[in-house]
């Protein structure tokens, strides 16, 4: 009943969680935020929104001073 898991066994397999829980964050959660931190700095940085609902078509300059679109929620205006 008390069985322990020998040491180096222990920490193969912590490191092995340990590189399975970096690849979910790499691959599914950094991407999210990333994603939803620069649609706020954009929907800050807009020139002109025309809104419906809760949902405004806003425009842009980009890096170039080119004008682009973005989709931004009606809360992140002010």
């Amino acid at each position: 009943m008390n069985k322990y898991i020998p040491l180096k066994e222990f920490i193969i397999l912590l490191f092995l969680l340990m590189l399975m829980i970096f690849y979910i964050y790499v691959l599914y959660i950094y991407p999210n935020i990333k994603h939803n931190c620069v649609k706020i700095d954009y929907c800050s940085q807009t020139i002109s929104c025309d809104c419906e609902n809760d949902i405004c078509k806003c425009f842009y300059y980009d890096e170039d001073n080119n004008i682009k679109e973005i989709e931004c929620p009606n809360t992140y205006l002010d």
